[in-house]
């Protein structure tokens, strides 16, 4: 949570969003082949992180994935892995503290898909270990040093 706020929104968003490209939607893919909208969701958010696409192409994606999660609340890798994504593609858009919303669903997701769904608690754990070092890695590999201007980050939970 420290190493987040210490740096800008452009950042944690570009973080999130590939992080949730390189670890958590070949999860979602594997899934549900045929169904783009985590891709395109990923794919429009990161247009729009580095200034290649307008407000309004997230917003029509966000009014189109935004009830995705629910068409897969029965089934707990893709429950998991889509709020991941969309929390990747969408918070990191309009929220920075979304970001850990998002580690915490692609944690689960990453958990469920490694381990099942009746794993042990230690065996959660240990995997933990191993996501959270990997995550805070790839933060800390795109960090920027003394950054000038950091988001304002609300931890309310």
């Amino acid at each position: 949570m420290r190493l987040i706020e210490t740096q800008n929104k452009t950042t944690i968003g570009l973080w999130c969003i590939n992080y949730a490209l390189d670890r958590v939607l070949p999860i979602w893919e594997r899934h549900q082949p045929k169904d783009t909208r985590a891709r395109d969701a990923l794919e429009t958010a990161k247009k729009y992180v580095v200034g290649h696409a307008r407000l309004d192409e997230v917003k029509r994606c966000k009014r189109e994935c935004k009830k995705v999660p629910d068409e897969f609340a029965k089934d707990p890798i893709l429950l998991a892995s889509s709020r991941a994504i969309f929390d990747a593609a969408l918070q990191s858009v309009y929220s920075p503290s979304g970001a850990l919303s998002f580690l915490w669903y692609a944690s689960a997701a990453i958990a469920y898909d490694r381990l099942g769904l009746e794993a042990s608690s230690e065996s959660l754990d240990a995997l933990a270990e191993i996501v959270t070092s990997d995550y805070t890695s790839e933060l800390r590999a795109i960090s920027v040093e003394n950054e000038p201007n950091p988001a304002k980050v609300s931890w309310t939970c």
